[in-house]
């Protein structure tokens, strides 16, 4: 099970979602390739916890999302995981707001399924 945000769901979230609603962030590492002598960057694969930094603008940072992160930003969620008709088990979440329900894809990762969902609510200008 998923753990936290991918980085490309995290690069698509950070357009969308306030960098504070993050509890996790992926470093960046830059360095200059001695070949080609390029810059190059690349983001650690595994995040670190997200903290309150005094020097600003050291580290450059990707916030990521973990589940309990994601689930904070829906007013009312519902997490499920439920079996479909064909026997196929998935996650999906959903979102209440003025007594209408919006509900995420099912997935097979609970992150997923509020990843899809919030570009649902995006996508229909509700978030």
């Amino acid at each position: 099970m998923k753990a936290y945000t991918d980085i490309t769901q995290s690069k698509k979230l950070a357009e969308i979602l306030p960098p504070e609603s993050a509890d996790m962030e992926y470093l960046l590492e830059h360095w200059i390739d001695e070949k080609t002598g390029r810059h190059k960057e690349e983001y650690y694969e595994i995040p670190v916890v997200k903290v309150d930094d005094d020097c600003p603008g050291q580290q450059i940072t990707l916030p990521c999302w973990t589940l309990a992160a994601l689930l904070s930003v829906f007013s009312l969620p519902r997490l499920m995981l439920d079996e479909q008709e064909d026997g196929w088990r998935g996650w999906f979440v959903s979102h209440y707001t003025d007594d209408y329900r919006y509900d995420s894809d099912y997935t097979d990762e609970p992150i997923d399924a509020c990843y899809n969902l919030i570009l649902q609510l995006k996508e229909k200008n509700l978030l």
